[in-house]
This record gives C-alpha cells, structure tokens and sequence, in this order.
C-alpha cells in the first residue's frame, strides 16, 4: 500500500474515531433533569455524530476494497 492510501484510510479512521469520542462525551454530559429542548439537541447532535462516523466506516471499507483490486491489477498487468 503507498504512503498516500495509508494515510487517507488512517485520516478516515481518526475522522471516525472522534465521532464516537463525540457522541461519548454527549452521553457522559447527559443530565435527566435538562429540558426537553437539550434533550432534543443532544439526540440529534448524537445521531448526527452517529451517521457521520458511519458514513466514514463504510468509506474506509470502499477505499481499503478500492486499493485491494488496484494493487491485484497491477500484479496481474
């Protein structure tokens, strides 16, 4: 694998990992006595956080599969 494709699957991986440190946080931070306004950000700030850090698993997959058939190609080219 080139130094480049490393580095872009691991700046997808950080990128998800502070996703979940994210929605962690928020989970920590959660205080049943908040309003229900709080309440409502805090659940659309989690799933926000949540569908980014899947959009950000399921891209790491397609690349990582991406430079995997490039690099048989090349050894069969």
């Amino acid at each position: 694998m080139s130094q480049n494709a490393f580095e872009e699957i691991y700046s997808r991986v950080i990128d998800a990992e502070l996703g979940l440190r994210a929605i962690l946080e928020i989970v920590r931070n959660n205080s049943s006595g908040d309003d229900p306004r709080t309440i409502d950000m805090r659940n659309n700030a989690i799933e926000w956080c949540a569908t980014r850090m899947a959009e950000q698993i399921e891209s790491i997959s397609t690349y990582a599969e991406d430079q995997a058939r490039r690099a048989r190609e090349g050894r069969r080219g």
